[in-house]
């Protein structure tokens, strides 16, 4: 490519383009032998030299091109350049052929429904047939395209060459993707299309910028995964500095013969990890783990608990007489669930 670029350097992308065109003509009158061979490999150079250094929007002569290769790689379902690739040589041989012996029937109708068609170009491009309209065929509404009348030379080539185009198009796609996947950087081939359609250089080139930029991105996601597992850990520290956890519990009166419980929200400050499956109450301004009692006068359930349940019947025997901080909760009863 560096000598592509310095022989080139004087001279305007006109004149590039016009070596283009006096190359892919005498590509076309040349007939099919060894010669044609090396012909074609010489195009396929020049053209990705000229791909290197162009514009996206000027790659093609055809908008028809431009819009089939666009929409191939953002619609097509599994698209890979490999077989897209394979839809423009098709598209380019049937170009060639109608170019070279334009008085075959069988170049002149085309039947869309047929196997090569299905499998060379339907399967691997989206809105082909606008490319063979640009040709100068119809599409009839029995999926077939007609020519009709003589044709047009310059249309003609105008689609061989931009198929040839957009087949080196792909081939470049395939080297980036292939450089990608040798540095064990993962990629997808709208990626890729989407850094052709903003970016000017060679396939080299392009897989160092999207390496560089593949890595970037990587390092950005692993500090905000960093940066969330360091706030999740300071909060963790944080609540558990003094070894205490918090829980807030609704508030709640208790009453007893001769004594009345001011009413509180309670907040117990146990350690949560000690006792799980506990809920704890506060009673006369002293924290209490929370075994589940009943006031006798009251009749009411203070707490839930995952272990006790309060008795609706008074009368059966008590499992707990004192609690912790000596408060008598002898009318209290109990039973295990």
């Amino acid at each position: 490519m560096a000598d592509y670029i310095i022989s080139n350097e004087f001279k305007t992308m006109e004149e590039i383009w016009d070596d283009l065109l006096r190359l892919h003509w005498d590509y076309l009158d040349t007939e099919e032998n060894m010669e044609k061979l090396k012909m074609r490999r010489k195009l396929e150079d020049e053209l990705k030299d000229f791909l290197s250094i162009v514009q996206h929007d000027r790659k093609f002569f055809l908008t028809e091109t431009a819009h089939v290769f666009k929409q191939s790689v953002l619609r097509l379902d599994q698209f890979s350049a490999y077989k897209a690739l394979m839809g423009f040589e098709a598209i380019s041989q049937y170009a060639n052929n109608l170019f070279r012996k334009p008085w075959r029937k069988e170049y002149r109708c085309i039947k869309l429904y047929s196997g090569y068609y299905q499998h060379e170009v339907k399967a691997n491009l989206i809105d082909a047939e606008k490319m063979f309209e640009a040709m100068g065929y119809t599409l009839l509404p029995n999926h077939t395209l007609i020519l009709e009348g003589p044709i047009c030379p310059d249309q003609v080539t105008n689609v061989s060459r931009d198929a040839v185009i957009a087949y080196c198009e792909c081939q470049i796609m395939k080297q980036i993707f292939q450089g990608l996947i040798a540095m064990q950087l993962q990629t997808t081939w709208q990626e890729i299309f989407e850094f052709r359609e903003t970016h000017i250089g060679s396939a080299s080139q392009a897989i160092k910028s999207m390496a560089y930029a593949i890595e970037k991105r990587r390092q950005r996601k692993e500090r905000q995964y960093d940066g969330i597992h360091a706030a999740a850990v300071a909060a963790d520290r944080s609540s558990h500095s003094s070894g205490m956890g918090v829980y807030h519990q609704p508030s709640c009166s208790l009453q007893n013969t001769g004594n009345i419980y001011e009413t509180y929200t309670m907040v117990n400050r146990y350690p949560l990890p000690a006792f799980p499956d506990h809920h704890y109450s506060q009673i006369g301004g002293t924290i209490e783990r929370g075994e589940h009692f009943v006031d006798t006068n009251m009749g009411t359930c203070c707490h839930q608990n995952s272990h006790y349940e309060c008795l609706s019947n008074f009368n059966s025997r008590s499992l707990m007489q004192k609690s912790k901080n000596g408060a008598d909760y002898s009318n209290c009863n109990f039973q295990s669930k």
